[in-house]
C-alpha cells in the first residue's frame, strides 16, 4: 500500500526520488548493517520493517532466559515487537516473585506486561490511557472488561512518565471509562468507581446480568439434571449404572 502510494504521487507531482547518503540506523540492533540501498530506486521487496533486522523464531527463548518472562509473554512480545522486544522486557519491572521474574500483566487473561506501558510512551507517542488499552496493546477490542480492570495501572504508569497530577487522572479515568462503554463494556460497570475496580468489584454481576454475560450457571447452582441427586452422592455408582453391573 505504502509503495502503491508514493508510485502515485511520484506519477501526479512529477517527483524525482533522490537517495538518502547517510540513512539513520533503524535496526535497533547494535553492529547490524542493512545492505538495502537508499538510492532513490524502489526497494519494497527487500526493505525490513522495524523490528524484523534480528528477529528469529526462537527469539522468545532468549528473552525468557535473560529476563525471566512466562512463555506466553515472550512470545507475544516478539511476534509483536520483533527485535524490539529487548526493549520492552527491559522496561518491565521485577515481580518480585521467584518466576516470572518480570513482566506483570496488566490483565490476567491477556500476556500484556508493564513494560509496554512505558514503551508506548517512551517509543510510540502514546498519550492517553485508551492510546495504551486501545491503540497499542488492543486490550480494549478484545476485551472491554479486562481493560476496566487494567485501567488504573496504566493510568498510574502513565502518570510516572508523563508527570500527571491527580487532576489529570481523574479525567483519564474518566474519559477511559467513557471510552470502554462504547466499546461494550455493560452500563452496570461504567458506574464504578476506581476503588471499587481496584477491589475487584468488575467481575461481580446481578442474576439478571450473570445470563446475559455467561453461558453457564453459577459456581454454587445446581443443575437441573443432578436436582435429583443426593449431596456426595456419584450417579455412576447407582444400582442401576452400567458401571456396578458390569461388576456384578
Amino acid at each position: 500500500m505504502a509503495e502503491e502510494a508514493v508510485d502515485e504521487a511520484i506519477s501526479l507531482f512529477s517527483l524525482h526520488p533522490t537517495g538518502v547518503p547517510a540513512p539513520p540506523l533503524v535496526s535497533g540492533v547494535t553492529g547490524f548493517e542493512d545492505p538495502t540501498p537508499l538510492d532513490g530506486a524502489c526497494h519494497t521487496h527487500n526493505l525490513r520493517l522495524v523490528g524484523a533486522h534480528g528477529f528469529s523464531k526462537t527469539l522468545y527463548i532468549n528473552l525468557i532466559q535473560h529476563y525471566g518472562l512466562e512463555t506466553e509473554v515472550a512470545k507475544h512480545l516478539c511476534e509483536s515487537y520483533g527485535d524490539r522486544a529487548w526493549q520492552v522486557a527491559a522496561l518491565c519491572a521485577p515481580t518480585e516473585l521467584r518466576f516470572p521474574v518480570r513482566g506483570i500483566r496488566i490483565a490476567s487473561l491477556y500476556p500484556y506486561v508493564d513494560g509496554e506501558i512505558r514503551y508506548a510512551v517512551r517509543h510510540e507517542y502514546a498519550q492517553t490511557a485508551i492510546d495504551v488499552l486501545a491503540r497499542r496493546t488492543r486490550l480494549t477490542f478484545l476485551n472491554a472488561q479486562a481493560s476496566l480492570e487494567a485501567l488504573p495501572m496504566v493510568i498510574d504508569m502513565m502518570g510516572e512518565e508523563l508527570g500527571w497530577g491527580k487532576e489529570r487522572k481523574a479525567v483519564e479515568w474518566t474519559e477511559g471509562v467513557r471510552f470502554l462503554g462504547s466499546m461494550g463494556l455493560p452500563k452496570s460497570k461504567l458506574a464504578l468507581t476506581r476503588a471499587e475496580v481496584q477491589r475487584g468489584e468488575v467481575g461481580k454481576y446481578s442474576d439478571e446480568e450473570y445470563g446475559l454475560y455467561a453461558r453457564h450457571d453459577k459456581p454454587d447452582e445446581l443443575l437441573e439434571s443432578d436436582s435429583h441427586l443426593t449431596t456426595g452422592q456419584n450417579p455412576a455408582l447407582r444400582e442401576d449404572s452400567h458401571i456396578v453391573r458390569e461388576q456384578q
